[in-house]
């Protein structure tokens, strides 16, 4: 996703700099590294099963253990019942007999009115109780949901003074969907086709990778300067990693020529450079280098934003007001990062920060 991001971001940045032909140049040089990249995610993932489902207000995300995340939203015409958005989500993870948990996001903006009154949550003009924020919803509310989603639900969350709505539109077909993928269609435990199949036919889940977490060095990063004997040490591998990686010429914003180093292990460090930068979002090249030659780098990504205690992050705006996030992590297993979790915050629904996590991609981390 960070390649879609960085393509979109650069195009904003053009409107600012560029003549309208070098716009419309780079406008389709980037659609077609879209589509190429489309491609081979395609040509990649074309023998695994679909585990992102969207079908009108609900969505759906599954990771490769299986665990399932369901989203309800607003209506996007809610505005016509002068309501604030929200968002329903359920969790369910894969195996035999697992219960399905909820919770409920409200979107708060610069001119909600703030009351000290609990919120309730309603269903078809019934009152289920209150709910607390942050907290999941109890047994007796998650299954009136789940009676009433399948045919008509009129979800609506108040505190007396402001509502929000969550729409019952698409609940059917990515609830179905989430059955199919954990193997619960025609059992008892089904939420849409239930059926006398056995509960004992529902698999298994997937076992993740377990990811050794090694005890690193340095936990933050230090900024290296010239000067640094460090500096002179690295910066000609990191010229030719940036060159071959990196978009923004160096020294392009009017910063400094420097670079992050975290030593790693007696015989690794982590070298962060500076490689581009756009409207809302930015990344670094992340390499992993032998502390003498041979340097031997290991470029792990270069749209990393973070770096912290042997973990390296990917953290994307999916559109500037924030209400969209992707994220990728790294662990460092003593000899390279390796891929620890995938995850996006869901639709951009009008809720700050979004939702979630909603993972596609899990790991177990084991700390040596």
């Amino acid at each position: 996703m960070t390649q879609y991001h960085r393509i979109i971001d650069d195009i904003v940045v053009q409107l600012n700099r560029k003549s309208l032909k070098e716009i419309m140049v780079n406008f389709f040089i980037n659609l077609l590294i879209l589509l190429t990249i489309s491609f081979l995610s395609v040509t990649a993932y074309a023998d695994e099963p679909e585990k992102t489902f969207t079908y009108k207000d609900w969505l759906l995300v599954c990771d490769n253990g299986n665990t399932c995340q369901a989203v309800g939203y607003s209506n996007e015409n809610r505005h016509e019942n002068s309501t604030m958005p929200a968002a329903l989500v359920f969790q369910r993870k894969a195996g035999k007999h697992t219960e399905l948990t909820a919770l409920l996001y409200l979107a708060f903006y610069d001119d909600t009115p703030l009351t000290k009154s609990p919120y309730h949550l309603w269903l078809n003009n019934k009152d289920l109780g209150t709910i607390t924020e942050d907290k999941p919803l109890g047994k007796n509310q998650v299954t009136a949901l789940l009676v009433s989603l399948p045919n008509t639900a009129k979800i609506t969350i108040t505190d007396g003074t402001t509502t929000w709505t969550v729409s019952d539109k698409g609940f059917n077909a990515v609830f179905r969907k989430m059955d199919e993928i954990q193997g619960r269609l025609h059992t008892p435990g089904a939420v849409i086709v239930k059926g006398k199949q056995a509960e004992s036919s529902v698999p298994d889940a997937p076992v993740v990778p377990t990811i050794h977490k090694h005890t690193v060095i340095d936990k933050n990063a230090k900024t290296i300067k010239a000067g640094d004997p460090l500096f002179e040490k690295y910066i000609s591998l990191l010229n030719s990693v940036f060159s071959q990686h990196c978009d923004t010429p160096v020294g392009f914003f009017g910063e400094e020529v420097s670079f992050e180093l975290a030593r790693l292990t007696d015989q690794q460090s982590l070298l962060l450079y500076h490689c581009w930068a756009a409207a809302y979002n930015f990344g670094d090249v992340a390499i992993v280098v032998n502390n003498t030659q041979p340097f031997q780098p290991q470029v792990v990504d270069s749209s990393i934003t973070d770096y912290h205690n042997g973990e390296l992050g990917v953290s994307m705006k999916s559109r500037g007001i924030g209400d969209c996030w992707s994220r990728q992590s790294w662990v460092y297993d003593g000899k390279q990062f390796v891929l620890s979790e995938v995850y996006d915050t869901g639709l951009c629904r009008g809720i700050p920060g979004g939702v979630g996590p909603l993972n596609t991609y899990s790991t177990h981390i084991v700390t040596d």
